[in-house]
């Protein structure tokens, strides 16, 4: 308690002025030490602050608001935004003094303003009666007391979320980072990360879930056709919610349920500023797992279904590796726009089990790789049309069985190659069958198309789970600091449940 009564020594004794000269803080980094000059009296208050452990300012990578401009005296929540009413200053270096409960135990009533001293409200510019954030973790930050240019205030300072209290504790960014490809359980590490500053077109968000993708584990291994530059932050989708917005920004607002606009974003953290054109929003009265799994494998089922092939009602698709994420979305968004599917699936313990899941979801026929293979699956096809459009996400023999049944002239769609083998194809196939063989990778097709046609797609899906029609895969939520379980359960063979990582 010792600080704690210096501190409230300090602000009880009377404003009595002298000179002082007020040096950089030795954790202050060379490059951004200057020297202060002696300036004008300065509060008994002031000098008792200036004696508490300091902190580095992380430079611009804070929005810092000025209870009183030029004075050497700021007053900051501990969310690292400015309380209301206050405006933004640059060109000083703060030091900052975190004045945690403990530390103001001996200021009576410190959750609110009125219990403060006068000149210590004066200094600050805050009146009577203005809430602080409760408990009292605010920060006052001294500057060099020396006159210097200061930029001029934006606009409009950054918007906050009244969601919730827990928004204003102080910012603790925990992420997944792998700083070098190979083996996701030897190379992902959970680290803390320091939160950047929300500028005019940025947006603070705070993840909400985020799940375990195939793509995910093949980006960390170096095998995909989109890295991004190491160290990065695992996770390509998830949900967030918006705390702050800057200034500029119109498309959200603080409480928005937003999902990522493009692959590598890394969603793997508790929370991120990104920028608004990052960013998509979705109703946040859809289904957390249903809003977390959003951005890749629905978009991917409803863009093939529609695009390579002009089905109509009544017409059949079959596909492969059907208990995925595409390959469930598959089967209920081909149900609502009136298709039907046969789905092909490895043999497994729990073949019933998950053929009964499967058909729940709209499965019309259910069928394991060696059922397929079988000659008696001529007689199959004769009681129905073979099917025109079929979606490949193994390769291999898998592959070469979908060809086999399909319709003359019919596509084959792949996007994804588990089995890690290549595709083959008879020559007869090609030519007297007039078979497409086609790719499809969701970043290509955003490359290809606007950001609004991206956002319509996602509003188009969000629909069928208003209506029930599409929901997410199975799902095991597992808390970030479990990361090791959810990668490894994410890498089994013949896992059903989508590992998603809950931020919270």
């Amino acid at each position: 308690m010792a600080r704690a009564d210096k501190l409230a020594e300090g602000l009880q004794k009377a404003g009595d002025s002298s000179q002082v000269t007020s040096t950089p803080s030795p954790l202050e980094p060379p490059s951004r030490r200057r020297r202060a000059v002696a300036t004008s009296s300065t509060a008994p208050w002031q000098q008792a602050l200036s004696t508490l452990p300091w902190t580095v300012a992380p430079g611009t990578s804070q929005t810092w608001a000025p209870a009183k401009p030029l004075q050497g005296c700021f007053i900051h929540s501990s969310s690292g935004f400015p309380l209301p009413g206050s405006g933004p200053s640059s060109g000083l270096t703060p030091r900052l003094a975190a004045l945690h409960t403990h530390q103001a135990a001996a200021l009576p009533g410190p959750s609110h303003c009125s219990s403060l001293p006068t000149r210590l409200l004066r200094e600050l510019g805050v009146s009577h009666g203005t809430s602080l954030t409760h408990p009292l973790r605010m920060m006052i930050m001294m500057a060099p007391r020396r006159r210097m240019r200061t930029a001029s205030p934006p606009a409009q300072m950054p918007r906050m979320s009244p969601i919730s209290s827990d928004l204003w504790e102080p910012s603790r960014v925990r992420a997944l980072i792998y700083g070098h490809h190979g083996d996701p359980a030897k190379v992902v590490e959970l680290k803390n990360l320091e939160l950047a500053a929300v500028g005019g077109s940025d947006v603070h968000v705070k993840m909400l879930a985020a799940p375990i993708n195939p793509s995910d584990i093949n980006m960390i291994q170096g095998n995909y056709g989109l890295l991004p530059k190491l160290p990065a932050v695992g996770g390509n989708e998830g949900v967030g919610q918006v705390v702050a917005v800057g200034g500029s920004v119109t498309g959200v607002k603080p409480g928005d349920w937003v999902i990522p606009a493009n692959a590598g974003l890394g969603t793997w953290r508790t929370e991120a500023v990104f920028s608004e054109e990052a960013l998509i929003g979705v109703p946040s009265d859809i289904p957390l797992q249903s809003a977390a799994t959003l951005g890749v494998n629905p978009c991917t089922a409803y863009r093939m279904l529609m695009d390579f092939e002009q089905l109509q009602p009544g017409d059949w698709v079959i596909q492969n590796a059907s208990n995925s994420g595409v390959g469930q979305a598959v089967i209920q968004i081909a149900a609502a726009l009136g298709l039907r599917t046969i789905n092909v699936v490895r043999d497994r313990p729990d073949l019933q089990e998950l053929t009964d899941r499967l058909k729940s979801l709209g499965a019309e026929h259910v069928l394991t790789e060696e059922e397929l293979r079988k000659h008696e699956m001529k007689n199959f096809f004769k009681d129905m049309p073979q099917p025109r459009l079929a979606l490949n996400c193994v390769g291999g023999k898998s592959s070469t069985e979908l060809l086999r049944h399909l319709a003359p002239g019919g596509t084959m769609v792949t996007y994804g190659g588990m089995a890690k083998q290549p595709v083959i194809a008879s020559v007869s196939q090609l030519i007297f069958k007039d078979l497409k063989l086609r790719g499809f990778w969701l970043s290509q097709w955003k490359k290809d198309h606007s950001p609004a046609q991206f956002k319509e797609l996602i509003l188009t899906l969000c629909g069928l789970i208003g209506r029930g029609q599409l929901t997410a895969p199975a799902c095991s939520e597992v808390p970030l600091q479990d990361y090791e379980r959810a990668l490894e359960a994410s890498m089994q063979p013949f896992v059903s449940s989508k590992q998603i990582l809950t931020m919270c």
